[in-house]
């Protein structure tokens, strides 16, 4: 009767000889995902001792016995970068997709694409986040912390991903951000900003940027259903923001930050902001038909204007 053979156990290993005189090891490791067999890996020993290869070996079993094992793979950061950007990224916000993508681009690829995802070290990451700062590139440590995310982000999705066992990008000592005082703008400045632009046709629009509050997004975002005039209150419901593709700069109707609407109490009447819904419509540079967003209270064409004449009062 032919003896069963015994099924080998994770972890389980052999060291044998080669007829040239070099010692292997094999040993398996996890089941494949897709056949559910145990992987196999082979060592080979680097000179012609047993020793060699047997403390390779106890050293492989050992990480998988206490759950630090890294399963070998090929994938380099680049390779998965560009999944990463289409699988996860594509999700968020346009303006952090192309916060990602810069960070990658210019700083992560040209000094981590080329490495393994499984052979990335603490130590290399700790060395490419010093070498953003003051003694590599210059940047300013607000600029590092971003640059640093998105590299976390990504491992921490190949984490996920199951492609490597832990991020090796926690722990790493970053640049202290030091928060700067804000400098209130005074009574005086304010005078002379609105006595600059009371002739300007978005006086409104600083009017209301300058007493709500709300970001240059949300008020060209408005629209009439928005204002709430018995309440003398203005309900934020969306945000208008312009593409920045190549070759596309459209605008678009985005939700607020994490879909929170609020509402806003003016210290006037709402008609003191932008007038009536009539007249406001028939205001020079704001066709709301032509900007196909109606009905904005301001349309979407304005927004790049409105961009260079805030740069242009800036000084004042």
């Amino acid at each position: 009767m032919a003896r069963k053979k015994k099924k080998r156990e994770t972890g389980s290993g052999t060291i044998y000889k080669r007829p040239d005189g070099r010692w292997i090891a094999q040993y398996t490791s996890m089941p494949d995902p897709e056949t559910g067999k145990l992987l196999r890996h082979t060592i080979y020993g680097r000179t012609q001792t047993q020793q060699e290869v047997a403390e390779r070996l106890r050293a492989a079993t050992s990480s998988i016995d206490n759950g630090t094992f890294q399963e070998p793979n090929k994938l380099t950061v680049a390779e998965y970068a560009e999944e990463y950007m289409q699988s996860h990224v594509s999700t968020l916000a346009p303006f952090t997709q192309r916060t990602y993508e810069k960070n990658l681009r210019i700083h992560i690829l040209p000094a981590l694409g080329k490495k393994k995802l499984t052979d990335l070290t603490h130590r290399e990451v700790q060395r490419f986040a010093a070498s953003l700062g003051v003694n590599g590139k210059g940047l300013a440590p607000k600029t590092v912390h971003t640059v640093f995310g998105t590299l976390h982000a990504l491992l921490a999705a190949a984490q996920r991903d199951e492609i490597i066992i832990r991020n090796v990008a926690d722990k790493c000592t970053l640049p202290r951000v030091t928060q700067s005082r804000a400098k209130a703008i005074t009574s005086s400045e304010l005078s002379r900003f609105l006595k600059a632009v009371e002739d300007d046709e978005f006086y409104n629009i600083f009017f209301l940027d300058i007493f709500s509050g709300m970001q240059q997004s949300e008020i060209l975002g408005l629209r009439w259903d928005d204002i709430l005039w018995g309440k003398n209150s203005i309900v934020i419901r969306q945000q208008l923001q312009q593409k920045h593709e190549r070759g596309a700069f459209d605008y678009y109707l985005t939700p607020p930050k994490e879909n929170k609407q609020r509402c806003i109490v003016l210290p006037q009447a709402p008609s003191a902001f932008c007038g009536s819904s009539t007249a406001s419509s028939r205001r020079k540079g704001c066709s709301l038909v032509s900007c196909g967003l109606m009905p904005l209270i301001w349309c979407s064409p304005m927004a790049s204007a409105v961009r260079s004449t805030i740069r242009r009062y800036i000084s004042i």
